[in-house]
């Protein structure tokens, strides 16, 4: 196992609700257009492209930070997340919280 540091930012269509990170073991390191998958049997309702659509999990790596210090852990940024409604949002942190060990940081909207 390889571990990953990881940023995910979780919006609606008003607001910043909130952020995600924190270091996650994988079997290798994703690559940027690699897609992670955070495997929940919850159900959130998110916006795709303007469409409501249930949250399935899998979130693209947009960014890959490699620090030049050295260190081993690389850090993926992760596409942002449009939750269709706040208590979404807000549930989807808590999500990434309890069952992935991150840490979430929800902003008062």
């Amino acid at each position: 196992m390889v571990k990953i540091g990881v940023d995910i930012s979780v919006f609606t269509q008003d607001a910043a609700v909130g952020m995600a990170s924190g270091s996650l073991d994988v079997a290798v390191v994703p690559q940027v257009g690699d897609v992670i998958a955070f495997r929940t049997s919850e159900s959130f309702e998110v916006l795709l492209q303007g469409r409501k659509t249930t949250f399935m999990g899998l979130i693209r790596v947009t960014n890959r930070i490699i620090a030049a210090d050295g260190e081993d852990v690389v850090q993926l940024i992760l596409e942002d997340i449009t939750a269709a409604t706040k208590e979404d949002a807000k549930r989807l942190l808590e999500m990434f919280d309890q069952h992935y060990g991150l840490f979430s940081d929800v902003w008062e909207v």
